[in-house]
């Protein structure tokens, strides 16, 4: 999970087992790698689970946000 400097959260989960190339409280930057997907949790093939969200001002939870891709892949 990364904490971004907007107050918004990025998830990515099914990581490859030991694939994660940072360290927690780490600064990372637009373009690092990060990490490598994988097929870790219930999962049944290597994929990338990739969640935005924002916690709720209440503390009840979360609320995912639209994500909008910029440039290439």
């Amino acid at each position: 999970m990364i904490r971004h400097a907007n107050g918004e959260f990025s998830q990515y989960s099914h990581l490859r087992y030991k694939g994660v190339l940072v360290k927690k409280g780490q600064h990372v930057s637009t373009g690092e790698i990060i990490a490598y997907s994988g097929n870790t949790g219930w999962s049944l093939e290597p994929h990338l689970h990739f969640m935005v969200f924002k916690f709720r001002k209440n503390g009840k939870g979360f609320r995912t946000l639209k994500v909008r891709w910029k440039g290439e892949f």
